[in-house]
């Protein structure tokens, strides 16, 4: 017998309704779930500021927290204050973006996507009530285009152009990530040269670090202050001399992408699993990478590379100064990362995208009809349990 993809995803709701349960009874007595219980004790609280007022420059925090305080409220409302069920809301809220992004990949790739969307530490963190919830759901929607775009010449429908806006209010360090690979796919599959195309967007992109270099080095040492705590999983600071932000970067993005070192390990049940869990992650991520590597097309190369620099760069000081706060802040960035060594690594992305395209010319090349998600759909219930790198 086997399971249709349909059937996936409601084991997949089930599935992660279960870590709304085991996060709050369980997970929530060993540590704190972030900010999870001001979003799930909302009262009244619908957006009891003007937005407005808070303009669109300096305070993008603020309407991010804003605005899950008056979801987290209107759940509360909902769901007559259970604790539970404001968990499962924000949960079907991050399931939805995980569906959107499934369903925009090919079923070879989608089976190794959802065995690693559903490792704990992503599940616990995107079905709680926080922003990490909202954050899968808008870069789900945000990768599902790009996915699209390989496909062929596509419309930005109006939830991912808010998507987009949205990911600025809560994430604004994801943008240089996002902006390069949507920018750049659309770019690129206009023009012949893909390769120089990419490339050069790629070299471009790191010109702002040279000219934002104090500006970066401030905001880093402005960072630390906020794990001044005595905590045993809370490290030294990180940056001590000018622009160690940029000197450390290479193990700063790795550790905080990975979360507790070899040593911290040992702190706690916690900390163990997480330390196992991100050593499995990067084995897989690894492997897949070796198996790409030697057949992947440099203009891939350089769009994935190019990618995960940026969202690795972007967020590494968030989470380089704690290694749950590295967990926690990873659960909004994953897709990111696994769409580039999963999908743009890919040779066979890269083959679709050529034919897809238009030419310099504006005459189509074989475009891939935006109906294909659902002949895929058919495909992969014949292919549910055969996976392929």
């Amino acid at each position: 017998m086997k399971l249709s993809w349909n059937g996936f995803y409601l084991f997949l709701f089930i599935y992660r309704c279960g870590y709304s349960v085991l996060a709050q009874q369980v997970i929530a007595r060993l540590t704190p779930l972030g900010d999870s219980s001001q979003y799930q004790l909302g009262g009244a609280r619908i957006l009891n500021r003007n937005l407005l007022d808070l303009g669109f420059w300096g305070n993008e925090r603020v309407v991010s927290t804003e605005l899950t305080q008056s979801l987290g409220a209107l759940f509360h409302f909902l769901f007559f204050k259970n604790i539970i069920l404001i968990n499962i809301g924000f949960q079907a809220i991050a399931f939805a973006g995980i569906v959107i992004f499934l369903r925009a990949v090919p079923p070879h790739l989608r089976v190794w996507l959802a065995a690693l969307l559903m490792f704990p530490s992503f599940s616990i963190w995107s079905s709680v009530a926080g922003k990490e919830a909202i954050i899968v759901y808008l870069v789900g929607t945000l990768a599902a285009l790009v996915m699209r775009m390989f496909r062929g010449p596509t419309r930005i429908r109006p939830m991912e152009f808010l998507a987009a806006i949205l990911i600025y209010f809560f994430k604004i360090q994801y943008m240089p990530a996002l902006v390069f690979i949507i920018a750049g796919t659309w770019i690129a599959g206009h023009v012949r040269q893909k390769t120089f195309v990419i490339m050069l967007g790629s070299v471009v992109s790191l010109v702002p670090l040279y000219f934002l270099r104090n500006t970066l080095d401030t905001m880093a040492f402005g960072i630390i202050p906020h794990f001044s705590g005595v905590g045993r999983t809370t490290r030294p600071p990180f940056w001590v001399e000018k622009f160690d932000v940029f000197w450390k970067a290479p193990e700063g993005m790795y550790q905080a992408f990975f979360g507790p070192t070899l040593a911290e390990s040992s702190f706690g049940i916690l900390t163990f699993a997480s330390f196992a869990e991100s050593a499995l992650m990067l084995l897989i991520l690894s492997t897949v990478l070796i198996w790409h590597l030697p057949k992947v097309p440099a203009a891939m190369l350089v769009m994935a590379g190019t990618t995960i620099f940026w969202v690795l760069f972007a967020n590494y000081p968030l989470g380089i100064q704690n290694p749950g706060s590295a967990i926690r802040y990873r659960t909004g960035y994953e897709i990111i990362i696994f769409l580039a060594i999963f999908a743009l690594l890919s040779r066979d992305s890269y083959s679709v995208w050529r034919r897809s395209r238009t030419n310099t010319d504006g005459e189509s090349q074989n475009p891939v009809p935006e109906t294909e998600p659902r002949d895929q759909e058919k495909t992969a219930r014949e292919n549910v349990i055969s996976p392929s790198p």
